[in-house]
């Protein structure tokens, strides 16, 4: 997420992990995460950016459990999901 980026996605502020996509059955899908939302904290630590944010999943394992907080145009939501495996292509 970027100053300039945020108003035009809705947001009040720059600081997160913008959602690029949400692929169909997996955790962030059943949390209700949907492109253009903005994941602010996981594990109860505040996300600033995408390379964190990819940090902070890499200390997880599938399976475990982990609470994520996001904000969207409709306000702020959290959701404690099992993480899965990344989808293979």
């Amino acid at each position: 997420m970027t100053p300039s980026l945020a108003p035009e996605v809705g947001l009040m502020t720059p600081n997160g992990a913008l959602v690029l996509s949400v692929v169909p059955g997996t955790a962030a899908y059943r949390a209700g995460l949907a492109p253009g939302d903005d994941i602010i904290a996981l594990g109860g630590r505040p996300v600033a950016n995408q390379p964190e944010l990819a940090s902070y999943l890499a200390k997880y394992r599938p399976g475990q459990a982990v609470t994520i907080v996001w904000i969207d145009p409709e306000g702020r939501h959290a959701a404690r999901v099992a993480l899965g495996m990344y989808p293979v292509r």
